[in-house]
C-alpha cells in the first residue's frame, strides 16, 4: 500500500498578513478584550483598542475582568517578557450579583411559610432547599434531609413502584407534575399530600377553553383568592369539573354563557357550573347520571358519546365524600350542576390498610345495549386516574376461552351471572390488597 502525499499548494498571501504587522493588524481590531506585552518586569510594552475603549482606566470606576496571564520565553528558554489578556465581564458580573440578592429577598419569603413545604431538588432528585414548612411537615431539619434523594419521604410501595422517578421524568418532559398521595414523616407515620382546588378550578377551566373559544362562547370565573385546601386526587377532580364545563360547551349555543363559581360553605368548597344552553327536562334530572343515559334535545344529537361522563363525574364526586346534583328550569332554559366535596380528611376506607389509598372497584356488563363492556373499558383505560380501576367483567359464559378473552381485554377477573355474594365479597377485598 502507498501513500501519496499530494504537492503542497502555495496561497497568494499579502506580505502585510504575516509577521510582527500581521499580528499587530489582528489584535488592534480586537474591542472586547485587553492584549497587551509586557516585559519582564511587568512593564506594559504594547496596547490595543480593547483597553483604550475601557473608561473604566479613566473615571476610576470598578469593572469585573477575567485575566490571563502567559509568559514568553526565547528560542533559549530565556524570559522575554508576557502576555496578559483582559476580559470585561460587568455585564455578567452585574447580572449574577442581581440574581444573588433576589434569591436573598426570595429566601427569607420561602422560609417564612408554614404550611407548605417548598423544597429546591437538582436534575437527580436530591435535596438542595429546604423551608420551615418542610420541617413542620416531616419533622426533618435541613441538615438531615440536604443532599439526599425526595424518595425518603415516599412509601416503600411508592419506591418500590418507581413513582419518585416517574415523577421527575414527568416533570422534566411536561415542566411540571401534580401528585398527591401518603408520605412520610422522620417519626414514621404518614401525611396524605394535599391539594389546592383554587388551582384545581383553573386548571378545569383552561382545559375546557379551546372548546368554548372554538364555540365563542362566554366564560366567567368566580374563584377564591386562597388555595382552599382539601385532601383529594387532583388529577380526578380536574377532570370532573373539566367534564362539566366541557358539557356545557356542547349543550350551548354559540356565543352563550357559562360560568363556574367555587366558594367555601359550611365546611364544603362548592364548586357551580351554570350555563344558558338546552337545559335538562325535569324527568331527566336524575337519570343523566344513569350509564350509558343520553337525554335528547337540542344539541344533543350532534354530541352524542358513550354516555359515561356524568357517571364518572358522580362517582368522582362520591369517592371524594362529596355529592354531585343537577338542576335546570326545564328544556332550552339552562343548567345548573352543583359539586359539593368536604374540605376535612377523610377516613381509610374500612378494611383497608391506613395510608394506602383507595382502589377504585368496578363490575362492567359485557352485554350491554348500544356499546359493549369491552369499549367502555377502553375508555375507562384511557382516562388519568391516580391508579388504575380494578375492573370486572360480568357476563353470561365462563369458558376457559372466555375467560382468557376478557383477562387479555384488560379486565382483572371474569365473574358469570348470576354473580354469587360470597364470590364477589372476595374479589372486592383481593382488589383492596392491590391484586389483579
Amino acid at each position: 500500500m502507498r501513500i501519496h502525499s499530494p504537492s503542497p499548494v502555495s496561497l497568494p498571501t499579502a506580505p502585510w498578513l504575516v509577521g510582527e504587522e500581521g499580528f499587530r493588524l489582528l489584535v488592534d481590531v480586537i474591542e472586547d478584550y485587553a492584549v497587551y506585552l509586557l516585559d519582564a518586569e511587568g512593564h506594559v510594552l504594547t496596547w490595543n483598542i480593547g483597553a483604550q475603549n475601557w473608561r473604566v482606566r479613566k473615571d476610576g470606576t470598578r469593572f469585573w475582568a477575567n485575566v490571563v496571564i502567559t509568559a514568553l520565553r526565547d528560542e533559549e528558554g530565556q524570559l522575554a517578557g508576557f502576555v496578559k489578556i483582559t476580559r470585561d465581564l460587568s455585564e455578567r458580573r452585574r447580572h449574577e450579583e442581581a440574581l444573588r440578592q433576589s434569591e436573598e429577598k426570595f429566601r427569607p419569603l420561602v422560609d417564612s411559610v408554614r404550611d407548605h413545604a417548598m423544597i429546591m431538588l437538582d436534575p437527580q432528585g436530591r435535596i438542595e432547599s429546604w423551608n420551615s414548612g418542610a420541617v413542620a411537615i416531616t419533622g426533618y431539619a435541613a441538615g438531615e434531609v440536604l443532599g439526599r434523594h425526595f424518595s425518603l419521604f415516599h412509601t416503600p410501595q411508592d419506591v418500590a413502584a418507581g413513582n419518585p422517578q416517574r415523577e421527575l421524568a414527568l416533570a422534566l418532559s411536561q415542566r411540571r407534575v401534580d401528585d398527591e398521595g401518603w408520605r412520610l414523616r422522620k417519626d414514621g407515620s404518614m401525611f396524605w399530600g394535599g391539594i389546592s382546588f383554587r388551582d384545581v378550578a383553573l386548571r378545569s377551566a383552561e382545559a375546557a377553553r379551546p372548546l368554548m373559544e372554538a364555540r365563542q362562547h362566554h366564560l366567567t370565573l368566580d374563584v377564591p383568592d386562597d388555595a382552599v385546601e382539601l385532601v383529594g386526587d387532583d388529577a380526578r377532580l380536574v377532570q370532573l369539573l373539566q367534564n362539566l364545563l366541557s358539557n356545557a360547551a356542547k349543550y350551548t349555543d354559540s356565543g352563550g354563557d357559562i360560568r363556574l363559581q367555587v366558594r367555601v360553605e359550611d365546611g364544603d368548597v362548592v364548586s357551580v357550573v351554570s350555563d344558558n344552553g338546552c337545559g335538562i327536562a325535569p324527568e331527566a334530572l336524575e337519570r343523566i347520571f344513569d350509564l350509558f343515559a343520553q337525554e335528547e334535545g337540542a344539541g344533543a344529537a350532534a354530541e352524542s358519546g358513550l354516555g359515561i361522563g356524568l357517571t364518572l363525574c358522580r362517582n368522582v364526586a362520591e369517592m371524594h365524600g362529596g355529592m354531585l346534583l343537577a338542576k335546570s328550569a326545564g328544556v332550552g332554559r339552562g343548567s345548573r350542576f352543583t359539586l359539593r366535596l368536604p374540605i376535612t380528611p377523610l377516613p381509610a376506607a374500612a378494611g383497608e390498610e391506613a395510608g394506602v389509598a383507595a382502589i377504585p372497584r368496578m363490575l362492567l356488563d359485557l352485554n350491554m345495549p348500544e356499546v359493549n363492556g369491552h369499549a367502555v373499558l377502553r375508555r375507562l383505560r384511557e382516562l388519568p386516574m391516580q391508579r388504575r380501576p380494578y375492573v370486572a367483567a360480568m357476563t353470561g359464559y365462563g369458558h376457559v376461552g372466555d375467560r382468557a378473552r376478557t383477562l387479555a381485554a384488560g379486565f382483572d377477573a371474569h365473574l358469570i351471572k348470576p354473580v354469587d355474594v360470597e364470590q364477589l365479597r372476595e374479589m372486592l377485598a383481593h382488589a383492596g390488597q392491590g391484586g389483579a
